[in-house]
């Protein structure tokens, strides 16, 4: 069922439980853009960035958005790729041009780094803001990781995890470590109680290294395993006993595609995994599997990095390059309707054929008739089907047999 609406563009809910938001004209950027980034879900509102230059806040309560500009002088915020809680009324939003602080009430950006300070950013292009136990805010940039100096307002680069390494993705485990995902040197790994550092990067020749040194995101379930999901190697786990990776699929038989964006994990334990092709629900155990794709109400088969959460009503959401996705996995109901499949076509030698036609062997349309008697020389047939149903077409399947 589709819903359109005056000022908040498409929603679409899909027989199987999954919503679909995408966006009007008016609340996309200039490029009419619904790529979906930055997800964040705070006190019932979420928070995402839409295009190039847009900062999003819909309201769960009242199911509106409210669209903010994201203009700093003569400046745009652009490419927003993560949003952190700072203050009763302020929000971290870390963009391909800085970081800022966005003021909910006045609706103000302000600046928090300084490109011509020494003391600044390493880098301009953050990918990832994060606060740890001890209240300390990290900052992920395309050239190292970054600690926010709060009673001196300047950064210092944390050199341990290197000077060139892109910070991808970051996480506190329930272990007492702090894991660094990068897009270029592999992972890197804080162990508060020793203060160490751990890096660990692919080695074809070592058997348990990490499957990758692209690493897109981070993610521990509900019984402590701890995923990462990378750029062209799929799934692996970490063993913490022995200090080895494994590949959850190694023979590319489960994962649609060997690029993981996002996991998040349902209240029945199956892992959600969003990639290119579709989003994927596995139970670890079983490893029994689903793959949903566009045919099944996505808003695309391809998702975004940072762009999941799992909400505390248990709802999923998934951001993807046209909208996001949400639904409640226990709500999912298959589709076991068999619909109804009639022949829309008939044609001989290439040709249409219809009662009308000279010589032809129908008395009446092809859709109201049971059963045609052809002679020796009408032997080049063809027929056009088509079944009854707008519920994922794509995914229904045919047979047919010649006796």
């Amino acid at each position: 069922m589709y819903i359109g609406t005056r000022q908040e563009g498409i929603i679409c809910f899909a027989p199987n439980g999954i919503y679909k938001r995408s966006f009007s004209p008016d609340l996309q950027t200039t490029e009419q853009n619904n790529e979906t980034n930055a997800l964040y879900y705070y006190n019932d509102t979420l928070w995402f960035s839409l295009g190039t230059n847009s900062l999003n806040m819909l309201d769960l309560k009242s199911n509106r958005i409210h669209t903010f500009p994201t203009q700093f002088g003569t400046t745009n915020v652009t490419n927003i790729r993560s949003i952190l809680v700072y203050s009763d009324t302020e929000l971290l939003v870390g963009a391909d041009n800085g970081l800022y602080l966005f003021n909910r009430t006045t609706h103000q950006f302000l600046r928090m780094d300084d490109p011509s300070n020494p003391k600044s950013l390493s880098d301009q292009s953050i990918f990832n803001i994060f606060k740890d136990r001890e209240g300390t805010i990290l900052i992920g940039t395309a050239w190292g990781l970054n600690r926010y100096n709060s009673s001196t307002g300047d950064f210092s680069l944390i050199t341990d995890v290197g000077t060139t390494s892109h910070i991808y993705d970051i996480l506190e485990d329930s272990r007492n470590n702090l894991w660094i995902a990068t897009y270029n040197t592999g992972l890197f790994r804080y162990h508060y109680p020793d203060k160490s550092w751990t890096h660990y990067n692919y080695n074809p020749d070592q058997k348990g290294s990490v499957t990758s040194n692209s690493i897109i995101t981070i993610f521990e379930d509900s019984r402590q395993n701890i995923w990462f999901g990378t750029e062209g190697a799929g799934l692996c786990t970490f063993d913490y006993d022995t200090e080895t990776f494994a590949s959850f699929d190694p023979e590319n038989q489960v994962l649609p595609n060997p690029v993981v964006y996002a996991i998040e994990e349902d209240k029945a334990g199956n892992l959600w995994i969003a990639g290119n092709a579709g989003l994927l629900s596995i139970n670890p155990q079983t490893r029994k599997w689903k793959l949903y794709t566009q045919a099944d109400g996505l808003q695309s088969n391809q998702f975004n990095f940072h762009s999941s959460l799992h909400a505390h009503d248990d709802k999923l959401y998934f951001g993807g390059i046209n909208g996001f996705n949400c639904f409640y996995p226990e709500d999912f109901r298959e589709n076991t309707y068999i619909p109804e499949v009639v022949i829309t076509r008939f044609s001989l030698f290439n040709q249409e054929i219809g009662p009308d036609t000279p010589d032809s062997p129908l008395s009446r349309s092809i859709t109201q008739t049971s059963a045609i008697t052809l002679p020796y020389d009408q032997n080049t047939f063809s027929f056009t089907f088509a079944s009854l149903s707008y519920q994922a077409p794509d995914k229904n399947e045919y047979a047919y047999m010649l006796e």
